[in-house]
């Protein structure tokens, strides 16, 4: 296993380490795939068509990331008890914090892990020199949303589809 490094000073009980794409395929895919079954599309596919198609995407967004953004941060989640509780994509940008994506497996879901992190984002990104912002694209079905929202980000565009929100969060804004 690698070592565990710190891509965000944090404050918080989670740790990160650096992803290994081949050897984490599997977390991250059943990471991907329960952050995705909530979806419509999804809930009417056979077992066998939802797997295909997990794979499938799964796949195309990590070769997607990897070639638009070869300096993010690529980080397993870590908790206090050594378990392994989602993944962080995180772009630091030269004018911003851009999170890329950000998933917890539903048994770690609503346990303030997810606030957490983004909090301890923010908190870096506020001290920089300059201070820069935090963003990420939010679906607009996502239950995340209205975390992002009580923290503070705000919508500056949906995409052109309709089905998702870019969100920022300048510094020094204060939580909702």
């Amino acid at each position: 296993m690698a070592p565990l490094f710190t891509i965000i000073k944090p404050v918080s009980s989670i740790r990160f380490r650096p992803i290994d794409f081949e050897a984490d395929r599997d977390f991250l895919r059943e990471v991907y795939g329960k952050c995705r079954l909530d979806s419509d599309a999804i809930a009417s596919m056979t077992p066998g068509e939802r797997d295909f198609f997990i794979n499938m995407q799964y796949k195309a967004q990590c070769d997607h990331y990897i070639k638009e953004f070869p300096n993010a941060h690529y980080s397993v989640m870590i908790d206090e008890n050594n378990e392994q509780v989602g993944r962080l994509f995180l772009d630091k940008r030269e004018k911003e914090y851009r999170i890329l994506d950000i998933g917890l497996l539903p048994s770690f879901r609503g346990k303030g892990i997810g606030k957490q992190v983004i909090g301890d984002i923010i908190s870096e990104a506020e001290s920089d020199q300059p201070p820069r912002s935090v963003t990420i694209y939010v679906e607009r079905m996502s239950p995340s949303l209205s975390l992002f929202v009580n923290l503070g980000f705000e919508s500056v565009l949906v995409d052109s589809s309709g089905n998702s929100f870019f969100m920022t969060r300048k510094p020094g804004k204060p939580e909702a």
